[in-house]
């Protein structure tokens, strides 16, 4: 009878792999959010007490900026989105990833989920129409946390 020696997990090729991608996305994703510039947020004034990020001027404008007049849509009783455009401020296309994410808060202001939405590419100078899907329950307002991308 041919009978084989199971091998630990640890000497498994597929695992070795598995980790070097991993840790090839996670550094790529911290070189992404440093080529972002720092969004701050101010407290907007309207039904849905969204915060947007501040105006940037053109000498100061990150690669990826979300542009004004995103919004809630809860159109859905079993689903809350976020829908908005990002623009691509450089003359240099994305082809890589690109993630935007929003903090889904409840009416006392505590963060009940996250809202986030994924592309592969961006045009140079282009926009991206996105459609970020919440998860958790009872959110009624959201929080712009970061755009991404690579």
């Amino acid at each position: 009878m041919n009978t084989k020696e199971k091998k630990p997990i640890y000497k498994k090729v597929w695992l070795w792999v598995l980790v070097v991608v991993i840790i090839g996305a996670i550094y790529a994703g911290m070189n992404g959010t440093k080529n972002q510039a720092n969004e701050t947020t101010k407290s907007t004034n309207n039904s849905t007490s969204q915060s947007q990020p501040e105006q940037k001027t053109s000498e100061n404008k990150a690669r990826l900026t979300l542009d004004d007049g995103w919004k809630i849509d809860k159109s859905n009783q079993y689903l809350t989105k976020v829908v908005g455009t990002v623009s691509n401020n450089s003359n240099q296309a994305i082809n890589g990833y690109i993630q935007i994410t929003f903090s889904g808060l409840d009416a006392s202001g505590a963060n009940v989920g996250d809202c986030l939405a994924n592309a592969n590419t961006v045009d140079a100078n282009g926009k991206w129409k996105f459609e970020a899907m919440c998860s958790g329950q009872n959110i009624e307002t959201v929080r712009f946390k970061e755009i991404t991308g690579f």
